[in-house]
């Protein structure tokens, strides 16, 4: 029972398991300080519990995976409206006013999704174990860190807020961290929102304190990549949104398995 827990556990010599039962009675019967008895309680428990979807329903999988409602801050706002304009001119800010005709209306309201499944099948979010990602965009393989997956009001999928990462050029040891699948980066200043269909897989790393190997700033060490792959110059990609047409809108990973 929930509420009293295994009888056996209560002692274990038997005088004093049968005062402890006793001690349970006793403070089932106070009916006048808990407002009810804790076998009524229980009853009622039991009662919900039959009347709950089973652990496996697809709908509490969702409902788990997705926070509540929350107000986006500008920052957030603004680049998750260059995103959707760039997909469709018709979006318009809500907190400019007067509307345009026939304008869409973007919500500053959004819900925080934790976790999401890449194309590799693994599962990536904004923690720090599995934040860093490798993103393909346009045919160009990137890499960056997830700051963000959010749900927006006047949407049903799901966009990532991610932060490019730049790859730090060293002569001295661009070659042998090659030949070791390594690539030694650090964060941009570009962030902006991608589709989370363009997520390919995520990327084991180590976060390097200031001064390794001889870069006076904090940085990641990337493991197990191809360096050739990537851009090392990061474009910017908000510039480059704005320019998408509608058509070239991307499709999103509503898998939240």
């Amino acid at each position: 029972m929930a509420w009293w827990g295994p009888m056996l556990a209560v002692s274990e010599f038997p005088g004093e398991r049968m005062c402890g039962f006793l001690q349970k009675i006793n403070t089932n019967g106070k009916v006048e300080e808990m407002g009810q008895t804790i076998m009524r309680r229980f009853c009622h428990q039991q009662r919900l519990l039959c009347k709950a979807p089973p652990q496996s329903d697809p709908v509490k999988v969702v409902q788990r995976n997705i926070g509540g409602l929350f107000e986006m801050d500008d920052i957030t706002y603004t680049k998750l409206l260059m995103y959707c304009q760039a997909q469709d001119s018709s979006w318009v800010n809500c907190r400019v006013l007067p509307y345009p005709d026939g304008a869409q209306i973007l919500s500053a309201y959004a819900r925080e999704v934790r976790v999401l499944n890449t194309r590799a099948g693994t599962k990536f979010s904004n923690k720090a174990a599995s934040n860093i990602v490798k993103v393909e965009i346009k045919g160009e393989f990137k890499w960056a860190k997830v700051l963000h997956i959010l749900l927006s009001k006047d949407s049903t999928e799901p966009l990532v807020m991610v932060r490019w990462l730049e790859v730090v050029r060293d002569i001295a040891l661009d070659q042998l961290l090659e030949r070791l699948s390594m690539v030694r980066v650090i964060a941009s200043s570009k962030d902006g929102f991608i589709a989370a269909a363009s997520v390919v897989s995520t990327l084991a790393h180590r976060e390097l304190p200031c001064w390794t190997l001889g870069y006076n700033g904090p940085s990641l060490l990337l493991m197990g990549v191809n360096p050739g792959e990537h851009e090392y110059v990061v474009p910017d990609y908000s510039e480059d949104l704005q320019l998408e047409g509608a058509g070239d809108a991307m499709d999103l990973d509503t898998d939240m398995g």
